[in-house]
């Protein structure tokens, strides 16, 4: 999901600190590199927010490198098949629960930095 907003107008510290502050007792909130926040609800399903200049990408994904090698690798372990079925059926729609509710408090956080377009 893509939230325009105004140039330069977040930090990615700024960002992980109003994400910690709202999530810290639901979700753990921590930094995923140098500029994505990764917001786990487990070890293996969360949202990845990436502050660019002119916008936020929130996308749910794995909140941890580790676990994105692993299952990259249970591709060439199972074949590409059963990793995208348990993946679809089991995570996908948790991850988008998680990336629904990131996206909707930073909609209404920042909203006065959002450009409609």
């Amino acid at each position: 999901m893509k939230i325009n907003i105004q140039e330069n107008a977040i930090s990615v510290e700024e960002l992980k600190k109003t994400l910690t502050n709202q999530f810290s007792n639901k979700y753990s909130v921590k930094m995923k590199g140098k500029y994505v926040v990764a917001v786990a609800k487990t070890k293996i399903i969360g949202a990845n927010v990436m502050p660019l200049k002119d916008k936020i990408v929130i996308a749910g994904g794995f909140p941890s490198l580790a676990i994105q090698i692993i299952f990259t690798l249970s591709f060439i372990a199972l074949g590409i098949l059963i990793p995208v079925i348990l993946y679809w059926f089991l995570l996908h729609k948790k991850m988008k629960e998680v990336e629904q509710e990131v996206a909707d408090f930073i909609k209404k956080e920042y909203s006065q930095i959002i450009i409609n377009s």
